[in-house]
C-alpha cells in the first residue's frame, strides 16, 4: 500500500513551509518493493538556534528545504536494486528542523546500486555522489564489492571468507561553514583529506575451527593487498597486511534447582556462562598515518560534533587519546574481513577477553512456570603486549561492563561502564532504575558520568516517566540536571487526552542548551481499533 501526506506549517518567527511525503511498499511481478521520500520547502526569515555557542546563526539563504527519497526493489534470484536521492539546502537545515532525524537516521546521500547474493557469495555494484557540498564524504564513481562468507574448504576443515573491492573515489574534508560564528576547525578530523583516485583492496581470511574438550578454538590468518592512488601526500600507496591469531569460546551451564528466596524472587537458578577470547597479531607494510580515510568512520552528525570538539572541549586539536581512528584501531574495528573501513589497520597486538553471564529463574504458577532472566551481565578487557605503541603506555585497557538485574517482572537495575587506564582517558559509566507497569506506563531514574580526563566532565541526573492516569488521560515527563555544572539541562511535561478518534496533547518544555521555553498543543488522529497497545509510544513501554 501507499501513504501520501501533504505537509504545511507556519511559524511566526520563521515563515511558511509546504511539501509532501510518501511511504509505500508492496509486491509486483519482480518481487517485493518499498520506498519513502519527502519533498519540503521552508521559507525562513529567522535564525537557527542549535545549542550553546550556536544560538543565533543566520541561514545561508531564506529558501531552505529537503529532497530525500529512498527505494529498493527485490528481484528474482536473490538480487535487488536500490537507490537514494539526498539533497539539503544547507548544512544546518536538518539539525534545526528535524533534530532527531539528524541525530539518529542514516546520512542523507545520493546512491544507486545493485546487489546479487548467491549462496556464500555476495556482489554489489554501486555509486554515490554528493549533491550538497558541505559534508566530509566520499563520492564513489563507481565501486564494486565482492564478498564470500565462511565458505567451507576440504570438507569443512577450513573456512574461507573474503572481501575484494575496487572503485574510483573522490573524498573531501569537511568544508568550513559560510557563517564564521558557527564553530569549526579542520583539526577535529585530521584523518580526512582532499584526495581522489583508484582505491582497491582484496582481503582473505582462512579459519580452522575445532573442539578441544569444551573449548571451541579457531586459529585464523588473514592477508590483504590494498592500493590507494592518493594518500595524505598525494603519492600512491600500496599496503600488504597480515593479521593472524586465535579465537576461543567456552560455554558452560550449571543448574541450582534448590535455590529459593521469596525476597529475591528466586525459584531455582540456572547459570549460563560464555567466555570469549581473541589474540591477534597484525603486521602492516605501511603506517595508518599515511592513508587518508576514504571510508567514513562516523555519520555526518558525529562528524559535525568532531569539527567543534577541538575548540569547544579540547585545546585547539583533539588529543591522540580521543582520535576516532586511534580508538577504532585499538578496538580492532578495521580487521574484520568485511570491515566497512579497511584503512584502519597498522602494526598492532592485542589479547581481548570477554565474559557473558546469565542467571535465570522460574516465575509464574506452579503448573505453568516460565523462565525469565534474573541477572545478565557482560564484561571484559583488552591486554596490549606492546602497550607503549598500542595503548598509550598501559598494559590493560578498553574495560567494559553492561549489567541488568531484573528484581521483578516490572523493575530492573541497570549499570554500564566503559573505562580506560591511561592518562587523558575516557571514563563513561551510568546506573539507573527502570520500572514498567505492564500497559500502564514506565519510570526511569539514572545517573550518568561522561568524562574526558583533564578536558571534560559531565555528571547528569536523569529522570523520566509515562503513566496512564485513567483510560482518558496520559502524562509524560522528563528532567535532566548536570550535577558537575550545577545547572538544569532540560525538562518537559506533556498531558494527553485520549479520545476514540483523536489524541489531544498539551506540552511544555525547557531546553537550557538553546535557552528555549516552549508551549505546544497538537491534535493527532488515531487509527485502528481502540487498544492500550496503540498507546505504547506514549507510555514508554519497551
Amino acid at each position: 500500500g501507499m501513504e501520501w501526506d501533504l505537509l504545511a506549517n507556519y511559524m511566526s518567527k520563521r515563515g511558511v513551509g509546504v511539501g509532501n511525503s510518501v511511504d509505500y511498499s508492496g509486491t509486483n511481478d519482480l518481487g517485493s518493493y518499498q520506498g519513502k521520500g519527502t519533498i519540503y520547502y521552508q521559507h525562513d526569515s529567522g535564525r537557527d538556534n542549535l545549542g550553546l555557542g550556536r544560538r543565533s546563526l543566520t541561514p545561508d539563504s531564506s529558501n531552505r528545504g529537503e529532497v530525500i527519497f529512498r527505494a529498493r526493489q527485490n528481484l528474482p534470484g536473490d538480487a535487488l536494486v536500490f537507490g537514494e536521492i539526498g539533497y539539503l539546502s544547507d548544512r544546518n537545515y536538518l539539525e534545526q528542523y528535524h533534530e532527531l532525524q539528524f541525530d539518529t537516521d542514516k546520512d542523507v546521500e545520493t546512491v544507486l546500486g545493485a546487489r546479487q547474493d548467491l549462496g556464500a557469495y555476495s556482489g554489489m555494484l554501486w555509486g554515490r555522489a554528493d549533491l550538497n557540498g558541505f559534508e566530509a564524504t566520499t563520492d564513489w564513481l563507481p565501486r564494486a564489492d565482492l564478498y564470500s562468507f565462511s565458505k567451507p574448504l576440504f570438507n569443512g576443515l577450513l573456512y574461507w571468507s573474503s572481501h575484494s573491492s575496487a572503485g574510483y573515489a573522490d573524498t573531501q574534508q569537511l568544508p568550513a561553514p559560510n557563517n564564521p560564528n558557527d564553530p569549526y576547525t579542520p583539526l577535529g578530523m585530521t584523518y580526512n583529506a582532499n584526495a581522489s583516485g583508484v582505491v582497491a583492496m582484496s582481503r582473505h581470511e582462512v579459519a580452522a575451527p575445532f573442539m578441544m574438550g569444551p573449548i571451541n578454538l579457531e586459529p585464523f590468518v588473514m592477508g590483504e593487498a590494498a592500493y590507494w592512488q592518493q594518500g595524505f601526500t598525494s603519492d600512491s600507496i600500496d599496503r600488504y597486511l597480515l593479521n593472524t591469531g586465535v579465537r576461543a569460546r567456552m560455554t558452560a551451564t550449571k543448574v541450582f534447582p534448590f535455590v529459593r528466596s521469596d525476597i529475591l524472587n528466586l525459584n531455582g537458578l540456572a547459570h549460563k556462562h560464555d567466555t570469549f577470547l581473541e589474540y591477534a597479531f597484525t603486521q602492516s607494510s605501511r603506517g595508518l598515518n599515511e592513508i587518508a580515510q576514504y571510508n567514513e568512520i562516523d555519520d555526518n552528525s558525529q562528524e559535525r560534533f568532531r569539527a567543534r570538539y577541538a575548540t569547544q572541549v579540547f585545546p585547539g586539536v583533539i588529543p591522540a587519546e580521543f582520535n576516532a581512528r586511534n580508538y577504532a584501531l585499538r578496538n580492532g574495528a578495521g580487521l574484520w574481513t568485511s570491515a566497512p573501513y579497511h584503512e584502519i589497520a597498522d602494526n598492532f597486538q592485542a589479547l581481548r577477553i570477554g565474559f557473558r553471564d546469565r542467571l535465570q529463574t522460574k516465575v509464574g504458577p506452579a503448573d505453568a512456570p516460565r523462565i525469565r532472566d534474573w541477572m545478565t551481565w557482560e564484561y571484559g578487557a583488552s591486554f596490549f603486549p606492546k602497550s607503549e605503541r598500542d595503548n598509550f603506555g598501559q598494559d590493560f585497557g578498553l574495560l567494559y561492563n553492561h549489567s541488568r538485574w531484573n528484581i521483578s517482572d516490572r523493575t530492573s537495575l541497570l549499570a554500564d561502564t566503559n573505562w580506560d587506564l591511561f592518562d587523558n582517558a575516557q571514563n563513561l559509566w551510568s546506573v539507573g532504575v527502570l520500572s514498567q507497569r505492564s500497559l500502564r506506563g514506565s519510570v526511569y531514574v539514572g545517573f550518568r558520568q561522561v568524562k574526558a580526563t583533564n578536558y571534560f566532565d559531565s555528571q547528569t541526573l536523569i529522570g523520566s516517566y509515562s503513566y496512564q492516569m485513567s483510560p482518558k488521560w496520559i502524562s509524560t515527563a522528563s528532567y535532566a540536571y548536570d550535577v558537575a555544572a550545577s545547572e538544569s539541562r532540560g525538562s518537559s511535561l506533556t498531558v494527553s487526552r485520549v479520545g476514540l478518534d483523536w489524541i489531544l496533547h498539551f506540552g511544555v518544555g525547557f531546553d537550557f542548551s538553546k535557552d528555549n521555553v516552549g508551549l505546544g498543543v497538537s491534535l493527532e488522529p488515531r487509527f485502528g481499533p481502540p487498544s492500550p497497545t496503540n498507546l505504547s509510544y506514549l507510555l514508554g513501554i519497551q
